[in-house]
């Protein structure tokens, strides 16, 4: 019988040699721990919630939207009807508002802007008189019209206390509806609460001096205190009665 037919006997110390040793198989083990422990973290990252970085809004909309004070510029465009040495009544009494208003709270002079020739060009001596005879600082200056066939103004301007609103309005950082986000459950005011309000209130105030603090008390009405006192004496209401007629419907109509 030659090598080829004799059957593969191997003795029991070789087929334990054979075996996988215990250093081996804890390599294995720690190599599929670690797949396993990745590949965990893996599934936790899928449900982890996203870091979404909302910006920054004050909880009060006047700190985030506030009100300041500054340096503002009044203008105003007219475009005098010039005919026998006077200018229209429409015009004449836009002037006047304007120089009222120069004098309550201008702080600098005025700036006048003449086109260079039409209409306006030739009131425009008329125009700067009467802001010279108002006590204004008349400052001219003329300019060329942008097309020949348009009507050109008179612009005059000048500076003053100004109340505005720190940050514009009209932005919308954010789904308002939080429908993609989980801003909505955070209970607090959109980015754009309250600023078209302070807008408003920054336009419509009449001295802005008044949104730092009250006016100063003006004087009493001696003449109406006179009178409620004596009314107060002679055992009579010093209140004021307002009389009022109704008339009836079925009357009115007849």
């Amino acid at each position: 019988m030659n090598d080829a037919t004799i059957p593969d006997f191997r003795s029991e110390a070789e087929v334990k040699d054979m075996r996988p040793s215990h250093s081996s198989g804890l390599v294995r083990r720690c190599i599929y721990g670690g797949a396993g422990i990745a590949f965990a973290m893996m599934l936790a990252g899928c449900g982890m919630a996203p870091q979404v970085h909302y910006p920054s809004v004050a909880a009060d909309y006047h700190d985030q939207f506030p009100i300041v004070l500054g340096q503002g510029r009044e203008t105003l465009n007219i475009f005098p009807a010039y005919h026998d040495g006077h200018i229209d009544s429409a015009t004449q009494a836009r002037l006047t508002q304007f120089i009222n208003g120069y004098r309550k709270r201008g702080t600098s002079g005025i700036l006048m802007q003449v086109p260079r020739g039409g209409a306006a060009a030739r009131a425009a001596g008329l125009v700067r008189r009467e802001l010279n005879e108002a006590g204004g600082r008349v400052r001219l200056s003329t300019y060329e019209g942008a097309n020949p066939n348009l009507a050109s103004p008179i612009t005059l301007s000048f500076l003053r206390l100004k109340a505005s609103v720190a940050r514009s309005c009209g932005n919308w950082p954010s789904d308002l509806a939080s429908g993609s986000s989980f801003e909505g459950s955070l209970n607090r005011p959109y980015y754009n609460y309250g600023c078209s309000q302070q807008q408003m209130l920054a336009a419509e105030v009449s001295d802005p001096r008044d949104l730092v603090g009250p006016r100063a008390r003006t004087p009493s009405d001696s003449t109406m205190r006179i009178m409620a006192i004596e009314k107060v004496r002679n055992g009579v209401d010093p209140g004021t009665q307002w009389r009022t007629g109704v008339t009836n419907v079925s009357q009115a109509v007849q």
